[in-house]
């Protein structure tokens, strides 16, 4: 059974969150903070599009909602 159809509020709310889990990450790995914007614009770049299907299909289908690598 598919989950309730998000608000919009709601959606940019987890990809607020995604794109901060994506800084951390990225962070972590460059050794130092890679910064907000240059973290959003990465994630937009790699990860918006499935995030948008995955959570246009009402959160079913290959993925998890976590986006990352």
């Amino acid at each position: 059974m598919g989950r309730k159809k998000l608000t919009d509020e709601e959606l940019i709310l987890l990809q607020v969150q995604e794109i901060n889990k994506y800084r951390w990450l990225e962070s972590e790995k460059a050794g130092c903070d890679i910064g907000s914007r240059k973290a959003a614009q990465e994630w937009i770049e790699k990860h918006a599009e499935d995030f948008r299907r995955h959570w246009q299909n009402g959160g079913n289908g290959d993925g998890d909602g976590d986006n990352q690598q």
